[in-house]
């Protein structure tokens, strides 16, 4: 399976006005796709010997430990997943007095995943694993006036992002 990835130009600092542009690779827009609860659950049940009921039922009551151990402030952690807990976001204030559970704003879900889950750029990678990731690089057909045609986007799973001379969809930034 490919993931495809396509160049994009934004400000190295996006919050500052005078940062330089750059260009950065991200995954298309668009190609990936939500696996929602029932497909996952029908892979666990051809994996195993469970019912896709009782994977769900597993799937919803993980949700509800995970909610109660975090708003108990704790962490949570799955071997081979890795671990979740919370950050909080506050305003601050120059008087300790000042400072009060008031001032969170904003409390937010954190998850670090496990060694055994990263996954790697199967380009860059130096031994094969289930974890690599091959990439392709989006390459928008040409029209026949020569330019880009957005709208049959055709990704070419050969290109790797690097230059090779030839006319890409972009120019590289370092050439």
């Amino acid at each position: 399976m490919v993931v495809t990835v396509e160049r994009y130009l934004r400000k190295k600092y996006p919050k500052e006005k005078d940062s330089e542009m750059l260009y950065y690779i991200r995954q298309k827009p668009g190609d990936a796709k939500v696996v929602e609860i029932d497909r996952f659950c029908s892979g666990i049940q051809s994996a195993t010997s469970l019912k896709k009921g009782d994977v769900r039922h597993v799937l919803e009551e993980f949700v509800n430990q995970l909610r109660d151990a975090l708003t108990r402030g704790d962490k949570v952690k799955i071997a081979g997943l890795g671990t979740f807990h919370i950050s909080i976001r506050s305003k601050g204030e120059v008087e300790k007095e000042d400072v009060t559970v008031r001032n969170i704003r904003r409390v937010c879900v954190r998850f670090i995943c496990d060694k055994a889950l990263r996954l790697v750029n199967e380009a860059n990678a130096v031994t094969d694993s289930e974890n690599n990731i091959n990439f392709a690089l989006y390459t928008p057909k040409k029209k026949k006036d020569g330019e880009p045609d957005d709208e049959d986007p055709i990704p070419d799973p050969k290109d790797d992002g690097k230059d090779d001379g030839k006319d890409d969809d972009v120019p590289d930034p370092l050439s």
